[in-house]
């Protein structure tokens, strides 16, 4: 199961609709516009690809995803942590 990190820090578990894998449509959904997909170690990170346009900072999903984005760099708005075989 995934797990949907708010960008106010609340976390709350996710299942795709079909029971399997997450339509694009669905991961575009939880994150509020076009995604972007961050490998992050055994899991992978979707999350709103404009979103330091248009959303607050996530300091919990910063925190988690540290080692895996650029030195100085944050994440914004709402983020999916799933498996890999949980995204189409």
């Amino acid at each position: 199961m995934a797990k949907l990190i708010l960008e106010n820090g609340n976390t709350k578990t996710v299942t795709p609709e079909n029971g399997k894998t997450f339509s694009l449509e669905e991961l575009q959904t939880l994150v509020g516009g076009y995604i972007q997909i961050i490998n992050a170690g055994e899991h992978i990170a979707v999350l709103n690809e404009e979103g330091k346009f248009c959303c607050r900072k996530n300091n919990a999903a910063t925190d988690l995803l540290r080692r895996y984005i650029f030195n100085g760099d944050w994440i914004a708005g709402d983020v999916v942590i799933a498996n890999p075989e949980e995204i189409e």
